[in-house]
């Protein structure tokens, strides 16, 4: 008896055929078309379904579907297909669905109310605070958290969620197996962790540059609404408010300092009709009647005010600029590079002194610094290695290690 293929193999061709982000996935899959029925179609009948300009479609081999079912299958990631349970609802009607998503971690109920938290890579540490304290607040009151594992307002997003005891949904630009971006390592280990699920569109082995608009429309479909936390004139994060709003999705906004021009897209974006909010309880009182009993507007506030003040008390202190004058004088007495600078935080300090026998990583400096996890890392350590790389003191390696600076 011949054994039947596994249907994942099917989608997984198709996805090989017709690339991310394209409409063809949405018609397909909106029509009831079953890859099988496109494996098995010739030339003639590809053309009768107007699919003639997708020429790849005649490339029968399931070879390369074949290996990335092996590749998942031996590091244990997920293959959700339209087929699985595990496939979120929400993306079922995107005009572009995913055929094929790949996850690593716990795949959460999708059922849940879900927020989308986005902001510049280049955030304050006001900036980060704000994302962090929001995150731990939704979290705390049932929300899932989604974001894209970036730098700045992201990364804070996904460790406040996790500090405020919910559930994160990390959603890559790159495959699984891709360490872009490296500075995020320790940040997607952390999320899977701590009950996390790391998400991408891209097959192991996808080696195309980054499409950021293709993986900002999976964090607006996966959200109820999306919230920007500054997010400048030009920021990418605009990308998924819009996305939001294309998908008659709410679009937050937590305000900025307006001479710092660091949230000056989001407050367009309230000119536009984004709701401001400055809590997260008001976020969760947006759907506490779509979702009764799943939503805890109660707990937001106290989640939200502990994060805030735990940033407040380990933020790095502002570093104190001798006068010019001084500064001349002193040049030659400027200390080796062996030895702690002057005028750094508390914070930047510990870090320069661990790094003393060489380069470590997120997670090992974390370790020498007693933190036990990375739950803290945005509050204390982030805003000293940035404090420490602007001073010129340290650099980053291939990989996210840090290294005093030759």
């Amino acid at each position: 008896m011949t054994a039947v293929p596994d249907a994942r193999l099917y989608w997984i061709w198709l996805q090989q055929r017709i690339p991310p982000g394209r409409p063809e996935a949405g018609r397909l899959l909106h029509d009831g078309v079953r890859p099988e029925q496109l494996y098995a179609a010739d030339k003639k009948a590809l053309e009768k379904m107007g699919l003639a300009r997708l020429t790849g479609l005649q490339d029968k081999s399931l070879a390369a579907a074949q290996t990335i079912l092996k590749r998942c299958a031996a590091v244990g990631h997920v293959v959700l297909t339209p087929d699985d349970g595990g496939y979120p609802e929400t993306l079922r009607a995107l005009d572009n669905p995913p055929l094929v998503l790949y996850a690593e971690g716990e795949i959460p109920d999708w059922r849940r109310p879900a927020i989308g938290v986005v902001g510049t890579r280049r955030a304050s540490p006001q900036g980060q605070c704000n994302a962090a304290a929001l995150a731990a607040g939704l979290a705390a009151g049932g929300m899932l958290v989604i974001s894209g594992g970036a730098e700045g307002i992201d990364t804070a997003a996904h460790r406040g969620a996790i500090q405020g005891g919910g559930v994160t949904v990390l959603v890559k630009p790159k495959a699984l197996d891709d360490p872009y971006p490296p500075q995020s390592a320790p940040l997607r280990r952390e999320v899977v962790e701590h009950g996390g699920l790391l998400l991408s569109e891209y097959p192991p082995g996808w080696d195309k540059p980054c499409d950021f608009h293709v993986r900002n429309r999976l964090i607006a479909g996966l959200s109820l609404g999306v919230c920007l936390v500054e997010a400048p004139g030009r920021s990418g994060s605009l990308i998924t408010a819009h996305a939001a709003r294309d998908l008659g999705r709410e679009v937050f906004v937590l305000p900025g300092e307006v001479s710092a021009h660091k949230n000056d897209g989001g407050h367009e974006e309230v000119r536009a009709g984004a709701i401001l909010i400055t809590r997260a309880e008001q976020i969760l009182q947006e759907y506490l009647d779509r979702f009764p009993g799943l939503l805890q507007p109660e707990a937001a506030s106290p989640a939200q005010q502990e994060m805030t003040a735990l940033w407040k008390r380990r933020a790095p202190r502002p570093v104190r600029r001798e006068p010019a004058r001084q500064e001349r004088r002193e040049a030659e007495t400027l200390p080796t590079p062996r030895e702690t600078p002057a005028g750094l935080s508390s914070e930047a300090a510990a870090i320069y002194t661990a790094l003393t026998q060489g380069p470590l990583s997120d997670e090992e400096l974390a370790q020498r610094l007693g933190l036990g996890s990375f739950q803290l890392l945005p509050i204390c350590i982030c805003p000293a290695l940035t404090e420490l790389e602007v001073g010129g003191y340290i650099e980053c390696l291939p990989g996210g290690a840090y290294t005093r600076a030759k």
